[in-house]
């Protein structure tokens, strides 16, 4: 017969046996997992660079945490820093930490000012001080190359990089100068899967956004899909109540004249595919109020000002306009600012009911010479493609 006593201390010392394994694992994988958060800080830093100010940065059970973030801008640039951030939030895959591979969960970046700048060749520059930096043979960091990205060293996985409570300075020189600046508030967004340096993947793209106005407060929302590297995407924009005089260089030719007020609501696609760029939208246009112009040879849209205020006043101050723009980004001819522009002139003309005809009767009425007529009926010929 077994001792009842014996079975019981054999019992009581398995359990003890089994809870101390339990206890040395669970050390070895918070050690562990201190060991690869501890590299993943030192490899932070040393990708912030030497342009960077941090508050303190600390390590939680699962997690690099940056307070008090400044990435300050390189010369040139318009504004002192391309990045301030009151927390930054990098959380890692251990799993992947002794793998080789460098694979992050997410980037949460809280309470940030970013500022974005799209260069006069077209070039978008983010965060150049990270993303432009060149590596030379041996490892050793190198200079910076304007516009293009450089940047050599291990891979990076990142599922996800979200933007809270932001705001976006975007700086645009390649559509206006001095460059427009458009300030984006109450910004949330976030970007999937992207695949460091190469950006090779699909990544998905959301983001949320405000822009002040002193008739309403605008709201834009963009959602789609991009490959980087190849500039394949599939992007719709939204934006609702936006102030028109914000976006004026976007619908205006630099001589034409300028918006006081208005609002302008926008449905817009957009495919890029093997280099060419299929896009189309639905442009509404309420409540403008036109800057003063030169007479009868100043023009809004490509058609004559003083008509274009009267046809509106006579569609109650609002204005659709579809519109569909195609081309070849390889085409050195081709412009989509400068196409986009020339399509929304010729759909207001349509949506405004203008012919050649009418055109001409109505600037006969207004008193204008022959030549004013013929040169506006000329250039309102050229808008429409004839």
């Amino acid at each position: 017969m077994s001792d009842p006593t014996s079975s019981s201390r054999k019992g009581m010392r398995w359990a003890l046996i089994g809870g101390l394994t339990v206890v040395v694992l669970l050390a070895a994988a918070a050690m562990l997992s201190r060991l690869a958060l501890g590299e993943l800080r030192t490899r932070v830093l040393a990708a912030l660079g030497p342009q960077s100010e941090v508050g303190e940065i600390s390590l939680t059970w699962n997690a690099v945490v940056i307070d008090g973030l400044r990435v300050n801008a390189p010369a040139g640039w318009p504004v002192k820093q391309t990045l301030v951030a009151k927390r930054v939030t990098i959380v890692p895959a251990l799993s992947d930490a002794f793998t080789g591979r460098l694979r992050i969960n997410a980037v949460i970046i809280d309470g940030a000012d970013l500022s974005l700048l799209r260069a006069a060749d077209g070039r978008l520059r983010v965060m150049p001080g990270l993303t432009e930096r060149k590596t030379a043979a041996g490892g050793a960091p190198g200079t910076a190359t304007t516009g293009t990205n450089t940047t050599s060293g291990p891979s990076v996985s990142i599922d996800l990089i979200a933007l809270r409570d932001s705001r976006i300075q975007f700086i645009d020189a390649a559509i206006a100068s001095p460059p427009l600046q458009l300030a984006l508030e109450e910004v949330n967004g976030q970007l999937t899967n992207l695949q460091w340096p190469a950006l090779n993947s699909v990544s998905g793209l959301e983001l949320a956004a405000s822009v002040a106005g002193a008739q309403a407060r605008g709201k834009l929302r963009m959602k789609g899909e991009i490959t980087f590297a190849s500039k394949d995407s599939n992007l719709a924009l939204q934006l609702r109540d936006m102030p028109a005089v914000a976006l004026e260089p976007y619908l205006l030719r630099a001589a034409e004249s300028g918006v006081t007020s208005g609002l302008l609501n926008l449905d817009f696609t957009a495919q890029v595919a093997a280099r060419r760029i299929n896009a189309a939208g639905n442009l509404v246009l309420r409540d403008l109020v036109l800057k003063d112009g030169d007479g009868m040879t100043a023009t809004f849209m490509g058609l004559p000002r003083t008509t274009f205020v009267d046809m509106l006043r006579q569609h109650d101050g609002r204005i659709e306009v579809p519109f569909r723009v195609e081309g070849s980004l390889d085409d050195p001819a081709f412009s989509f600012e400068s196409a986009f522009k020339a399509r929304l002139g010729v759909a207001a003309a349509t949506a405004l009911g203008l012919s050649i005809k009418s055109l001409a009767e109505d600037w006969n009425s207004k008193g204008g010479t022959k030549e004013q007529v013929d040169a506006t009926v000329d250039a309102f010929k050229r808008l429409l493609g004839r």
